[in-house]
């Protein structure tokens, strides 16, 4: 579905963009939106493709009216192979969208955590660039070995696209990885040296956000034993870091997002622990790296089947929408019922 936010912090009625019986539900890959330089926009989701529990592939439609009217359905990833591919993740190129996503074509006839790999292949990154009527420019492996279902995260900056995700060396290290999709030699290089050794996936991305040379990257790790959320902020587009900074080392879940103000000052957001459960948190980053105190931006506690709290500007006001899971109306055995909830900062 997608929501259309009217004047005055009210939303609007939701249009549906994709339904049937096939789609893939899960509380860490999550359908995404992209937005074309000439204001068209794509919306992706995931669809089961076989019988295995991680069969499933990224499908996408693109509307040139603002919502009002979709494409034909497509294919993301078009190998055709029943296996894992998602988390995607989107950024605007000179002519078109570039999207990212875990491609686990090569990963068949082994187990989703495995860290053996004499079944199959390991878990890849892919790049695609669109244009807006649905034309597929180009498409490359940015890198042959990545963390199997860690979000990914994209941003144009004046250097060109960067892309952000958790990798994987050959001895189970999973730090966060940064790579330029469309530079003319592909060398994926390291953001953050936290020695996260971990024989499975934590289920746990970066995050980026831009404007122009300023960048400024969120995320969680264990390296060195003890859970961290961390953030660092470019100068340059992306070809240096700052000195990294701690935004949170009392036992954070972590699931960060981050946007970026047209100051250039960031605001990361978190999962974090405070009085009386886990709280989504958040912490203004200052352009030179200095972070100021962190606050709550939820008054009651989230659960894990909150998911993966996402923060957005729009205009003068900073979004932020997670998912709630309500009460038990009927008091017997089914599902709670759930909803998504926003909640508005406005930002001076």
């Amino acid at each position: 579905r997608l929501d259309h936010r009217k004047e005055g912090g009210a939303w609007g009625e939701a249009s549906t963009v994709q339904e049937g019986k096939t789609f893939w539900r899960n509380w860490a890959d999550f359908p995404g939106l992209g937005v074309f330089p000439d204001g068209s926009v794509m919306v992706h989701w995931l669809a089961r493709s076989g019988e295995g529990t991680y069969d499933y592939n990224v499908h996408a439609r693109i509307s040139r009216d603002g919502g009002k009217t979709w494409g034909d359905a497509f294919l993301v990833n078009t190998d055709g192979k029943k296996a894992e591919h998602g988390f995607a993740s989107f950024a605007p190129t000179d002519k078109g969208l570039g999207v990212v996503w875990l491609d686990g074509r090569e990963t068949k006839g082994m187990s989703h955590d495995s860290a053996d790999h004499s079944s199959g292949g390991a878990m890849t990154l892919r790049f695609a660039e669109f244009l807006s009527d649905g034309t597929r420019a180009r498409e490359f492996v940015l890198d042959s070995k990545v963390c199997d279902c860690c979000q990914t995260t994209m941003v144009s900056t004046s250097k060109g696209l960067l892309a952000a995700y958790r990798d994987r060396s050959d001895t189970e290290f999973r730090d966060i990885t940064l790579v330029r999709p469309l530079a003319e030699r592909i060398e994926p290089r390291e953001l953050s040296k936290d020695g996260w050794k971990i024989n499975a996936c934590p289920v746990n991305g970066p995050a980026l956000a831009a404007r122009g040379a300023l960048v400024s990257a969120a995320w969680f790790t264990m390296g060195g034993g003890k859970p961290k959320v961390r953030a660092a902020v470019s100068q340059d587009g992306g070809d240096t870091f700052l000195p990294t900074v701690d935004v949170d080392t009392e036992f954070p879940t972590g699931r960060v997002d981050v946007a970026m103000l047209p100051s250039g000052v960031s605001l990361v957001t978190w999962l974090g622990r405070g009085e009386g459960g886990v709280f989504i948190k958040a912490a203004f980053l200052e352009t030179d790296g200095t972070l100021k105190p962190a606050f709550n931006v939820t008054p009651t506690t989230i659960a894990r089947t909150g998911g993966f709290p996402r923060v957005e500007l729009s205009g003068r006001e900073i979004v932020f929408a997670w998912t709630e899971v309500g009460p038990n109306l009927d008091g017997a055995t089914t599902p709670p019922p759930s909803r998504v909830r926003t909640s508005l900062m406005t930002w001076k």
